[in-house]
């Protein structure tokens, strides 16, 4: 398997929001949307030295030496993910990147409870189009992310976490992606990390 990530490493999670419904609505177009999704994330992944792991569905797990690299794999797996002609089908990613010790299993695979845990939580409490970043990676990662201008917006809070997004249109994020929260984004991410 050559010189795949392991020890300290960089986990970015991802998965389409709303890939039930579009899957329904759209039956025909969805299996396009999906395989062009997966093209675009797969080379996004790729140009970074990331490796995914792991693909169900819609949702990519990959894995970086770095995390500059996970992020710059995000950022531009979400700039082309925009900049696609969808038809009917826009797909909208939501990522978590978390930095954290894992283990290459011998089937390619990675264990780690927690930290496989934690950046799984983090892209879940997203909303398509936005990147959610651990504090641990947001350290490692600063160099980066202090090199984006506009349309990149970072907003870091006192929590062990930061939120990054393409600011690629006019949506704001101010609740949690989940139906009927009352919780802003912040509350939500903070509640994830610490279950």
């Amino acid at each position: 398997m050559g010189n795949l990530p392991s020890g300290t490493v960089t986990f970015l999670f991802t998965d389409i929001e709303g890939s039930t419904k579009l899957a329904q609505e759209y039956p025909e177009a969805w299996e396009t949307a999906l395989a062009r999704h997966h093209v675009i994330l797969q080379s996004a992944i790729e140009a970074h030295n990331g490796y995914t792991f792991k693909i169900i569905g819609d949702a990519f797990c990959s894995v970086f030496h770095t995390a500059g690299a996970a992020l710059q794999a995000a950022l531009k797996a979400q700039q082309y993910l925009h900049a696609e002609q969808w038809d009917e089908t826009p797909v909208k990613i939501r990522s978590g990147i978390h930095t954290g010790k894992a283990e290459l299993q011998d089937n390619g695979d990675y264990s780690r409870y927690l930290t496989l845990s934690r950046v799984q939580r983090l892209m879940s409490a997203g909303h398509g189009g936005q990147i959610l970043i651990s504090g641990a990676t947001r350290e490692l990662a600063r160099d980066k992310i202090g090199d984006h201008r506009p349309p990149i917006e970072q907003n870091s809070v006192e929590r062990d976490w930061g939120v990054i997004y393409s600011k690629l249109d006019d949506t704001e994020y101010s609740k949690l992606a989940t139906e009927g929260s009352t919780m802003t984004t912040e509350q939500a991410i903070a509640v994830a990390l610490e279950k």
